[in-house]
């Protein structure tokens, strides 16, 4: 199934088990094939991003928007380095909403979303350094 298709929260975690959502390469040139170095960005991606999904959470329940759109705008970039380009579509969504402050009814499940795909790929990379 497409990832595309797995816009439903409820079907998103199915959905992830089977696709992964990580592709390296990107890393692999910015490491220059050094797997020291590669494994060095993964540690700290997987450091910083608990925090990172936890304030975008309490951001959304608190409808802080500004917080909300900073804290996904910080993972944003980190996602690309790991290859994980929904979640920077998802990402980029989601900053446009709460910039704009439009489709507010439905920026949880944006969040949710974007939380689920974060966390497939923390388990993709935490297997690719173990």
């Amino acid at each position: 199934m497409p990832i595309e298709a797995c816009l439903s929260i409820k079907i998103l975690y199915l959905c992830m088990e089977s696709i992964k959502v990580t592709d390296l390469t990107t890393l692999n040139q910015l490491s220059g094939g050094d797997p020291a170095r590669k494994i060095k960005y993964i540690q700290m991606f997987l450091n910083m991003l608990p925090g990172q999904l936890e304030t975008a959470q309490q951001a959304a329940s608190a409808k802080d928007w500004p917080r909300l759109r900073n804290a996904v705008h910080t993972l944003k970039s980190q996602l690309g380095y790991m290859g994980v380009k929904k979640g920077q579509e998802l990402a980029q969504q989601i900053e446009r909403m709460a910039d704009e402050q439009t489709q507010l009814g439905d920026i949880s499940t944006w969040v949710d979303n974007f939380v689920a795909i974060c966390h497939q790929a923390e388990t993709e990379l935490k297997a690719e350094i173990s």
